[in-house]
């Protein structure tokens, strides 16, 4: 059976044409995206996502339209195909800086009941520090600056090493506006760790938005958190995985390696300047939001 037609029937859709083959199409209710998959559990992971950010966030996003039997896909012959609205307004968050915050915290609490965690548990530090050493006979003075800075590392990492262990559907997503309402478009991609996304997002803040800006999109993030969990965000965001991606890639072949020394260098002093934005106390066993 031609797709359109199965689509038509499937979903009760009328004058259904190619938009843009085979991502978007026309029906008399506009358009709509579709999505295509071939791993059950991953479909299964998005659907799940997708309908408790709405239900427990209020946080419109592109979840899955349900056909006249009320079912979240169809099968086809590749897999799955998923049925979406199109939406095309970007969200205006020169106007709402604090809300890049919001969605983040958001996609974390779901995660707690969403979550398809695979990584690391606690930062990977004796693991490091055996890389360190392997490369000490290839690049002997980037060895010595980050055998020099252990002391700070282990401050950073505070009493437990603890990190959180949830993931989010973060990857390659765009952020629209539904009637002025902020609208998550996820990818159809697998989620990625919240140790890796929350630095990387800390960064990013930090050189793109004022200081209040970024502060206000920080305190977003922390607002609708237990303590909890906020001190084991904070240990995620401040721990040293600037100083483990610098040595997990001088170990690759032909690497350039005063580009990674120089990167290194940027985004240690960078996450230096983070916490004392924030004004996050880190002492001995303890992480904290100075209040």
């Amino acid at each position: 059976m031609d797709l359109l037609v199965l689509i038509a029937e499937k979903y009760g859709f009328k004058e259904v044409s190619w938009v843009r083959k085979p991502e978007v199409i026309m029906t008399h209710l506009g358009k709509r995206k579709l999505s295509y998959w071939r791993e059950r559990d991953l479909l299964e992971y998005h659907l799940n996502f997708r309908d408790r950010l709405f239900s427990k966030c209020g946080i419109l996003c592109n979840r899955m339209i349900r056909t006249i039997d009320q079912e979240a896909f169809i099968p086809i012959h590749q897999g799955y195909l998923s049925v979406h609205d199109s939406v095309q307004d970007e969200f205006a968050f020169d106007q709402f800086p604090e809300m890049e915050g919001y969605l983040l915290s958001s996609l974390i609490g779901v995660s707690v009941d969403v979550n398809n965690y695979c990584g690391f548990t606690t930062f990977p530090y004796r693991e490091t520090v055996k890389a360190l050493g392997r490369i000490k006979a290839l690049y002997l003075e980037p060895y010595l600056l980050l055998i020099s800075l252990i002391p700070e590392v282990k401050k950073r990492l505070s009493h437990n090493k603890s990190i959180s262990q949830l993931s989010i559907p973060i990857s390659n997503h765009s952020i629209k506006e539904v009637m002025g309402q902020l609208y998550f478009e996820s990818s159809d991609e697998e989620p990625v760790p919240v140790y890796e996304v929350l630095p990387k997002a800390m960064h990013v803040w930090y050189e793109k938005k004022d200081q209040e800006e970024f502060k206000q999109c920080f305190k977003a993030l922390f607002d609708e958190v237990d303590r909890e969990t906020s001190n084991l965000l904070i240990q995620t965001i401040i721990a040293p995985w600037d100083w483990w991606s610098c040595i997990q890639s001088l170990q690759y072949e032909g690497v350039n390696v005063n580009q990674v020394m120089e990167e290194f260098v940027e985004k240690w002093e960078a996450m230096k300047k983070i916490t004392c934005s924030v004004q996050l106390s880190i002492s001995e066993g303890r992480v904290s939001v100075i209040e």
